[in-house]
């Protein structure tokens, strides 16, 4: 496969999650990350369609697997969203709550 098609599988999963196919977003997604293991957009990605599943400890994964290579920025504000909601899946509700960036996320330091 070339990278155009690596793109176009992306771009279609993106428009799965849009409109909330989770299951069809997640087969391709799966796909890409055997194409792009160090993809951090796949990252993303997984993260939120496997949160949206139901499978915690996948999502959990992704959001560290991203977290760990991009710890500032909109991207890793949104995995430790989604970080914080898959340990509250998991019944870890301590660790979701000291997870969620609410510093990051206050107006006064996400002003433009």
């Amino acid at each position: 496969m070339t990278d155009r098609h690596d793109e176009f599988l992306l771009l279609l999963a993106q428009l799965y999650l849009q409109h909330e196919k989770w299951d069809a977003a997640l087969v391709l997604l799966k796909a890409l990350r055997v194409l792009q293991p160090d993809s951090l957009e796949v990252a993303a990605s997984l993260a939120l369609a496997a949160l949206q599943l139901g499978d915690f400890e996948a999502s959990l994964r992704e959001a560290d697997r991203l977290l760990a290579r991009e710890s500032r920025g909109g991207r890793a504000v949104a995995m430790r969203l989604i970080r914080s909601r898959a340990l509250w899946g998991l019944g870890r509700e301590q660790e979701a709550r000291q997870a969620l960036p609410l510093k990051e996320m206050s107006p006064a330091t996400t002003q433009v």
